[in-house]
């Protein structure tokens, strides 16, 4: 049986192969999305170029190095890098109160949730004397009649209705963050603001 020898070239080129093929799973680094080239491309194509790399300490080492230990990814050095909180909640400032600095307020009943009865003046109609309950001036001649105009009234009713939210916090959350109390009471009471002005203008 005749034996083949390797010649000296031959036989480096099958160890360079082998190591290669060995070490290509350690040189194969995702690349960042939106990067040019292919996601899953090496940063090194051989082990060859790996070394040269190491020697000369050119830019593909600084860049193997620095998305090995990257905190993008978790595993490769992102544990190691808290996340930063501020201190404060951000949120969109709302308006104040629209309508009930201007309203009527009329105080609850006895008892509190009974129906309450309120005389009012009928001023139903589009005419402009409508809003005066049909009460207007017309000109009159000396010593001429005078037309009567009177008053209309009517009643309205009205009944008392509820509404609420709930928020729970546990006391462990209050010992460990005691500002949120505060805060859950301050956007609760502009939260009740806004309700109250979007019924006021446009009912239920």
């Amino acid at each position: 049986m005749d034996e083949k020898k390797l010649t000296e070239k031959e036989l480096a080129e099958i160890i360079k192969k082998q190591v290669t093929d060995a070490i290509k799973p350690y040189l194969k680094v995702e690349r960042p999305k939106g990067e040019t080239g292919s996601k899953d491309e090496p940063i090194f194509k051989t082990f060859g170029d790996f070394m040269q790399s190491v020697i000369r300490h050119d830019k593909l080492l600084a860049e193997y190095c620095e998305k090995t230990l990257s905190m993008d990814s978790d595993p490769a050095g992102g544990y190691l890098v808290p996340e930063k909180w501020l201190p404060g909640i951000l949120k969109v400032a709302s308006e104040d109160g629209i309508v009930r600095s201007r309203a009527t307020v009329i105080p609850a009943g006895s008892p509190p949730d009974a129906e309450l009865n309120i005389p009012v003046l009928n001023q139903a109609g589009a005419a402009s004397h409508d809003m005066f309950s049909g009460v207007w001036m017309t000109w009159t001649n000396e010593g001429g009649a005078k037309a009567d105009k009177e008053p209309e009234f009517d009643s309205i009713k009205l009944a008392p209705e509820e509404y609420s939210a709930s928020t729970i916090l546990t006391d462990k959350i209050i010992r460990n963050a005691p500002a949120l109390e505060a805060f859950v009471k301050a956007i609760y009471s502009r939260a009740q603001v806004a309700f109250e002005d979007q019924h006021f203008l446009t009912g239920t």
